[in-house]
């Protein structure tokens, strides 16, 4: 169970840091400070949601958070090709 727990963790915690930093990478300086409230609220808002939400489903949590999981790929892609787009 330990080694399970220790290896989601990891998994898990991996793709936080590039997700926070994200928007700076697409953000203009003037911009950056509004556009981070925007993000970190967003942010927050889901991270206080979301897991009351995960244990009000209690039956199917863990497809909820697999989910989640695989929801967050395609968005990560989607940002990174319009970021692209926007900066060529």
């Amino acid at each position: 169970m330990l080694p399970t727990l220790i290896l989601m963790g990891l998994l898990g915690g991996l793709p936080a840091g590039a997700l926070v930093a994200a928007p700076t990478t697409v953000l203009q300086p003037e911009t950056r400070g509004p556009g981070m409230e925007f993000f970190c609220t967003w942010y927050y808002l889901g991270m206080t949601v979301l897991p009351p939400v995960a244990s009000w489903l209690q039956a199917v949590r863990l497809y909820f958070a697999g989910a989640s999981f695989l929801v967050t790929l395609p968005c990560w892609i989607a940002f990174r090709t319009v970021a692209q787009r926007s900066l060529r």
